[in-house]
């Protein structure tokens, strides 16, 4: 299990590397948005450690995300700008119980996306090809949400979330 999360960990390092010393093409660009959501996804999987229905619920969120990130302006926050989207589509078509944690997971997508364009900066400078690059952050975080929960990315990601909760009771 620890493996699982230490590859994902190790390919996501070694994107970065390849990001800062070499030309990628498009391509490898958008292969590397779909490792970031997956690692994204896996990590606040592992945090919050959702149901099912809530993994539904979020994958829901990303699809929103993708769909919309077309209309976010080159050097704009995604945050930003499609935050009030979401929190719409949220308010509109989500349950109440499921509200919160679909915030939480549209913020977190969001939050992920703005943090890898500011790292990246010149993969935003195209709007057209930024909305690609969103889709296929979208694509590797619906990868994870729809992951069962033996999967060993999974199964690493939520290994310490029993602990977590145990950290959680003892500071209440």
């Amino acid at each position: 299990m620890r493996k699982s999360l230490v590859a994902c960990a190790s390919a996501v390092l070694a994107a970065v590397v390849c990001l800062t010393g070499c030309k990628l093409s498009n391509a490898q660009v958008k292969a590397i948005a779909q490792q970031a959501g997956i690692a994204s996804a896996a990590m606040w999987i592992g945090i919050d450690n959702p149901t099912i229905d809530q993994k539904i619920v979020a994958n829901d969120v990303v699809g929103i995300i993708k769909t919309n990130a077309s209309i976010v302006a080159s050097g704009t926050s995604y945050y930003v700008v499609l935050n009030p989207v979401i929190s719409t589509y949220i308010d509109k078509n989500v349950q109440d119980q499921y509200k919160p944690i679909a915030k939480l997971a549209g913020g977190w997508v969001l939050t992920g996306v703005d943090t890898f364009f500011a790292m990246y900066p010149q993969y935003a400078s195209n709007t057209t090809f930024a909305a690609e690059v969103v889709g296929a952050y979208c694509d590797g975080a619906s990868i994870a949400l729809a992951m069962s929960s033996d999967d060993p990315v999974i199964k690493a990601a939520t290994r310490g979330s029993v602990d977590g909760a145990k950290v959680r009771k003892a500071l209440k």
